[in-house]
């Protein structure tokens, strides 16, 4: 059906700018509730490593993409990708970070296994649903936020085929092996990202460095010599020949 492959052109099909410090970001992008567990985001991707990370062409859509994420071992996210040429490209991370800007694309974070099977009482059983698949049970939880923290799926070779348990914790866990195709996993979100995260522009000028050496370049409108890559007042990201930051320390020349 799709064949599982290193995509080396990765780079040349998503964007370029990428966020830079996302844990710097996060806290000025984070907003104070929550309404929802957002299982994808548009317009979102991570850096793609060629050494642990995978992709696949000719998927034609982004819940196959998904699907295939949750069967395989390993994989954390998945990213799905319009292309012309390929008719859907689906790229699996296994550690992903470094989130930055894509375009025509789809991304998921995919559930964290828990070590064998939840054993949960009642108190924690939320509810069961009849469910086709695992990703609708991930859909299942993550609509009920706050509440639903873990679920466990139910594949056909298990003794309720198609089930899906909501739970609210996973205590006690059993041991996998006496439980056949029962999957218990930990549901994950997109954490909440304003649009000023990706609406910014770049101070991307080398005379921002500490070791720039003299100057009297100024962020102002009415300044004399108005900083060349600096265009008024907005949300930017130092970027570039400017580093990654802005300097901490005052430049000595």
């Amino acid at each position: 059906y799709v064949q599982l492959t290193k995509q080396l052109q990765y780079s040349t099909m998503m964007a370029r700018n990428s966020l830079g410090i996302w844990l710097s970001l996060l806290s000025l992008c984070a907003a104070q509730h929550v309404p929802s567990c957002p299982l994808t985001m548009k317009g979102v991707t991570w850096h793609f490593n060629n050494d642990t990370d995978y992709s696949m062409v000719s998927v034609p859509n982004k819940n196959l993409c998904y699907e295939q994420c949750l069967k395989t071992e390993g994989c954390r996210g998945a990213t799905w990708q319009l292309n012309d040429i390929a008719q859907g490209v689906c790229f699996l991370f296994n550690n992903p970070k470094d989130l930055r800007m894509c375009h025509y694309c789809e991304s998921a974070i995919a559930p964290i296994p828990v070590d064998g099977v939840c054993n949960s009482s009642d108190d924690d059983i939320i509810d069961m649903y009849d469910a086709n698949n695992e990703l609708e049970c991930i859909k299942r939880c993550a609509s009920k936020p706050g509440e639903c923290q873990f679920y466990s799926y139910f594949g056909e070779g298990s003794v309720l085929p198609n089930k899906c348990m909501l739970l609210k914790t996973c205590a006690d866990v059993t041991n996998a092996e006496g439980c056949p195709d029962i999957h218990s996993k930990q549901i994950q979100c997109f954490p909440p990202i304003q649009k000023e995260c990706f609406n910014y522009k770049e101070l991307s000028d080398a005379s921002r460095r500490e070791d720039a050496g003299a100057g009297n370049f100024c962020d102002k409108e009415d300044s004399e010599s108005v900083s060349p890559d600096w265009v008024g007042k907005s949300w930017y990201r130092v970027t570039g020949k400017a580093g990654n930051f802005i300097p901490v320390i005052q430049a000595y020349y």
